[in-house]
């Protein structure tokens, strides 16, 4: 394909410094590199059959420098869609398969997230994550919506290190000093 629009990136890893964490044999990305000059990272679709998560990634820690906390670029992920995303055992304590979608707007200092991921296959436990997201610290705005069952044996369980079932539901609106909204949630019994 072309480095300036549409392309596939066959064999990518994903390394830190324990080495690779993450890795698929295909990605197909659809974007324009030229939007950077005018601080816009335009990407129309990133979209893989399968990705394979071996572990967790190893993070630096990021002292707060008191900066704000959207970066002053825009960035647009139009669609985000991976078909079999892999948990190998080091992460969700057996193999489990999850389906991903997605999109992602930052521009102006304003987020806005869509997320949908449910496990899928045999070994499938029922995890499903559901998020919406429209949030402005700088000008003090915040609306979630989210819905999380994160059965016990499954990946989000894992993940999130609960031996017992969780399920979860987070949603309102308002800012980051008074939001109005509920949170319901039920972990093990």
């Amino acid at each position: 394909g072309s480095l300036y629009g549409a392309m596939s990136i066959r064999e990518l890893p994903l390394s830190d410094t324990k080495g690779i964490f993450l890795r698929s044999p295909g990605v197909k990305v659809d974007w324009r590199p030229f939007a950077y000059l005018s601080n816009h990272v335009d990407i129309r679709s990133a979209t893989a059959r399968t990705m394979t998560l071996a572990r967790i990634p190893a993070f630096k820690p990021v002292p707060d420098t008191g900066e704000p906390l959207l970066p002053d670029l825009d960035i647009d992920v139009a669609k985000l869609q991976v078909d079999r995303f892999i948990f190998e055992p080091a992460v969700a304590g057996e193999r489990q398969e999850a389906r991903i979608t997605g999109k992602v707007a930052i521009a102006d200092r304003r987020a806005q997230v869509t997320a949908n991921a449910e496990t899928v296959g045999g070994k499938a436990k029922g995890d499903k994550l559901a998020l919406i997201l429209d949030a402005v610290p700088e000008t003090n705005r915040l609306s979630i919506d989210m819905n999380i069952n994160a059965p016990q044996g499954g990946v989000l369980a894992a993940m999130g290190g609960f031996k017992e079932p969780l399920t979860a539901k987070l949603s309102g609106k308002g800012d980051w000093k008074v939001w109005n909204g509920t949170l319901t949630g039920n972990l093990g019994s």
